[in-house]
């Protein structure tokens, strides 16, 4: 009997709700469905069940990485496509995946796949975010971590891995109340301070706890987090990807402005962006501090450098901010500098883009970026324009 190509791998919990689309669009692409379950009380199972997978139990032990090696060990796949039941394959992903895995030079050991975080309340904010969940089924792959988990660390020993362009996996978790969210984020707190109380030079739990602790309105302990990783980038056992280094460093930057502490905020806002040009949110902030302290010409500035980047960042997690959100802020710094004119054509110009901009109402709302500590701007296009 042959090895199956791919095996889909999930760990779930009553996700009733979702889990039928997430294997739905998954399904056509692999050759079986892995589910590990951790205690449904709803008809999780069943569904997947009928869905085609097989379902495997697992005693929850507060370790998202434990549930996770646990799927691998019931895969049978040549390669393992790792998904939670929030996230879906865009529609063209499949067989690209497939093509990928089956034509992969031997010492390719794994495909990072672009995942788009759309988030609620953040004014059309999209995260995107690179992770390895797509690697081959190898002995000693597991994943480390008991929240936030990753398998690089143990994956990079067999191999190289890479990007796969072309795929996009559409991960809808950030969409959910802010009732759901904060009850998320202090799970994640209690795991994250467990795992670094056992390993406490662990850059990336330090940076996920800095970036949880923004969430959760705690900027001065998010500032202490972000530093402590910072630190421990170069000599951690996973050292801090270039991407992550400049993300922690804007975080940081944004945590030190809503503090008050703006030069040693500026200064990081500005090493950020020495490391990652396109950092868009970080141009963001430092526009939204110059307009606050009435210098709209160097906001005007940042926000022109913005509108310019090509794309989000080549590296590690990025973020895509709505056009909308930034036209709008540089409308507000251009009425600021007595040129109406201009500001009503960037107000025109925002008319009818990006998630929420309905018409000239959505060009006019007011503006707010604030994942993961970002500081939030107001720009009443109502007020720019007579």
């Amino acid at each position: 009997m042959s090895t199956p190509l791919i095996s889909l791998c999930m760990i779930v919990r009553d996700e009733a709700a979702i889990l039928g689309r997430t294997l739905a669009a998954a399904r056509p692409w692999v050759d079986e469905l892995v589910v590990v379950d951790t205690g449904s009380t709803d008809a999780t199972p069943e569904i997947a069940r009928a869905a085609g997978a097989r379902v495997e139990r697992f005693t929850w032990c507060d370790d998202f990485a434990a549930a996770r090696n646990a799927s691998l060990a019931h895969a049978r796949g040549a390669w393992a496509l790792v998904l939670d039941a929030d996230e879906v394959l865009a529609d063209g992903a499949g067989s690209t995946l497939r093509r990928a895995c089956a034509e992969a030079p031997a010492d390719l050991v794994g495909w990072e796949l672009k995942l788009r975080c759309p988030t609620t309340g953040d004014g059309g904010l999209v995260r995107l975010s690179w992770f390895v969940r797509l690697f081959r089924n190898l002995p000693g792959v597991r994943f480390e971590g008991r929240v936030h988990e990753q398998v690089i660390g143990t994956l990079a020993r067999h191999g190289r891995v890479a990007r796969l362009e072309g795929v996009e996996v559409l991960h809808t978790g950030y969409q959910r109340s802010p009732e759901a969210l904060a009850a998320k984020a202090r799970r994640n707190r209690r795991l994250l301070e467990l795992h670094l109380r056992e390993e406490p030079d662990y850059a990336p739990g330090w940076f996920q706890l800095a970036d949880t602790l923004a969430l959760l309105g705690e900027p001065r302990a998010a500032i202490d987090a972000y530093r402590r990783a910072l630190r421990l980038a170069d000599v951690s056992r996973l050292t801090l990807p270039p991407g992550i280094v400049a993300l922690a460093l804007q975080n940081l930057g944004a945590a030190l402005l809503a503090v008050g502490e703006r030069e040693e905020g500026v200064l990081t806002l500005e090493t950020a962006l020495d490391l990652d040009p396109t950092l868009v949110p970080a141009r963001v902030h430092l526009a939204t501090l110059a307009l606050g302290e009435g210098r709209p010409a160097t906001a005007a500035r940042y926000l022109r450098e913005a509108l310019a980047v090509d794309g989000p960042s080549a590296r590690g997690a990025e973020y895509e901010v709505d056009p909308t959100l930034v036209r709008a802020l540089l409308a507000r710094a251009l009425a600021a500098l007595g040129r109406p004119a201009e500001a009503r054509e960037v107000l025109a110009a925002a008319r009818g883009r990006g998630p929420g901009a309905e018409g000239s109402d959505g060009a006019r709302r007011a503006v707010s970026v604030n994942r993961q500590g970002a500081a939030g701007a107001a720009a009443d296009g109502a007020t720019l324009l007579p």
